[in-house]
């Protein structure tokens, strides 16, 4: 959708002017399903990308025999496609620029923030127990435990820059990661690979030591960062809307709700549009945009705005 409007397939915002809007039934949304419906009729898409799941997705990537994967949209090549040692079709595979729509649009999904999770303290914590807890959080947020995090402890799996090495922008590199923990099986006792509270700024993740061959076991990184400066970087639209933002319990228990009904909504009337079941007539295109009545998107709009005016809006 992005070479017609933005859309991070996430929450399906778009902004203009400070004021947040649905990609999902705006002309250019149609003008996309359009599209992409062309492509579908034409067999140049599978059937089964709309019920299969990552793990589906990565059995077809990584079945034995001929490679039968021609394109795929994921959030980077190692997610279908086997970085162990050995396995080298992900090496058959290179990233795509944003395609340039009928309006000059070619948007890239845009994710302006860094690590996972939310840390909070309530009012039920006493103050020794905050004091604990701010502590907690500090950690959580420091650089050694992002590190240790996502590669565990320092010594088996990655170990400290030594001179000569260099990192993505030629400075003395801070850390090394060994081919080994591209040998990292299903089950993993050492790492928590990125999950839980982490703070993984861009200048924690380029400042690892830079192989020369970026389809070398340890070169993931160093790919990922040369694919997107080259296809991605400064794709983004102007404004986009943050990936997260603080609302009141009450909106937020309201917005989540409402969420999960209109995402469902526009998901399964994608696939509709695209497979052909509903046709993209004027009549069929007015009904889905009223279905948006009756879901409370005006509403749901109204939350998200506040949040943002009282977020950005000083």
């Amino acid at each position: 959708m992005n070479s017609f409007i933005y859309d991070n397939d996430d929450n399906f915002f778009f902004m203009k002017d400070g004021k947040v809007g649905l990609s999902a039934n705006q002309p250019e949304w149609r003008k996309g399903l359009e599209y992409i419906n062309k492509l579908y009729s034409e067999g140049l898409i599978d059937k089964e990308a709309f019920t299969q799941d990552n793990d589906a997705m990565a059995q077809v990537g990584n079945r034995q025999g001929d490679n039968i994967v021609g394109t795929v949209a994921a959030g980077h090549i190692g997610m279908y496609f086997s970085l162990a040692k050995g396995q080298d079709r992900h090496k058959e595979y290179v990233t795509v620029a944003p395609l340039k729509g009928p309006q000059g649009e070619a948007y890239a999904g845009y994710y302006k923030a860094y690590g996972n999770g939310q840390f909070a303290i309530t009012n039920k914590a006493n103050e020794a127990q905050a004091i604990a807890a701010i502590k907690l959080a500090d950690y959580l947020y420091s650089e050694e435990h992002a590190i240790m995090n996502e590669y565990g402890p320092e010594g088996k799996y990655w170990r400290k820059g030594q001179p000569g090495e260099v990192d993505e922008h030629g400075r003395q590199a801070k850390y090394f990661l060994k081919p080994e923990y591209f040998s990292i099986g299903s089950t993993e006792n050492d790492t928590w690979e990125q999950m839980g509270i982490t703070r993984r700024t861009r200048d924690i993740r380029e400042s690892w030591a830079v192989p020369k061959d970026p389809l070398s076991d340890n070169g993931y990184e160093h790919r990922l960062y040369l694919e997107t400066a080259k296809n991605y970087e400064g794709k983004q639209p102007k404004e986009t809307f943050p990936l997260s933002i603080f609302m009141e319990s009450a909106d937020a228990k309201e917005a989540a709700q409402l969420k999960t009904q209109i995402d469902d909504y526009i998901r399964s009337n994608m696939a509709q549009f695209i497979t052909g079941a509903k046709k993209i007539t004027d009549a069929e295109w007015n009904n889905y945009i009223k279905g948006f009545d009756g879901l409370k998107l005006k509403r749901y709009l109204e939350i998200y705005q506040k949040a943002y005016d009282t977020s950005f809006k000083k």
